[in-house]
């Protein structure tokens, strides 16, 4: 999990906030009575150019997914508000 957040941090940093913009990064992670682990992560920066999350081919986010798989997780995204959170939910078995 850490890897991940590591990497949505990172991708914020270097996309989301272009020219040095400011922002706000948040981080939330909620461990689920079922021994699941959900982790949603969201930055106001400008946003994926309205491209869903799965048609997006940042190498970072590519990890996103696939650190993901390995935990038997799954990643959401939507945009609510100004803010673009990922979903992201560790299936512990």
């Amino acid at each position: 999990m850490r890897l991940i957040i590591n990497e949505l941090v990172s991708n914020s940093l270097k996309h989301a906030f272009p020219g040095g913009r400011k922002g706000q990064i948040t981080v939330e992670l909620t461990a689920l009575p079922d021994d699941n682990v959900m982790l949603i992560f969201a930055d106001d920066g400008i946003g994926l150019s309205g491209y869903g999350y799965q048609q997006i081919r940042d190498p970072g986010l590519k990890l996103v997914s696939i650190l993901t798989e390995q935990l038997k997780g799954s990643v959401r995204s939507s945009r609510v508000r100004d803010l673009v959170p990922y979903h992201v939910q560790d299936k512990r078995s």
